[in-house]
């Protein structure tokens, strides 16, 4: 969805504003005003998964992550698929 004007003038400083008063939210009032993708531009769930075990694989053979370490057993009593 595009904005059908622009920000008002005072955003900036009413942002700097609740980063001070709403620290709890101030992580996320950096995202305001920011741009998102629209969803066809999003990666699939498969390729996402995909990714992740590619990961956790190249992980696993830098010795990172190894059986027995805490994330892989997380991982396996998750039923999540071995790689």
């Amino acid at each position: 969805m595009v904005p059908r004007r622009s920000a008002p003038a005072q955003l900036s400083e009413v942002l700097a504003r609740l980063v001070t008063e709403l620290p709890e939210f101030a992580g996320n009032i950096v995202y305001a005003g920011a741009t998102l993708p629209s969803p066809e531009d999003l990666p699939a769930t498969a390729d996402l998964i995909a990714a992740h075990q590619s990961e956790l694989a190249r992980a696993s053979a830098s010795r990172w992550i190894t059986p027995g370490h805490r994330r892989w057993r997380a991982t396996r009593r998750r039923g999540c698929p071995g790689v």
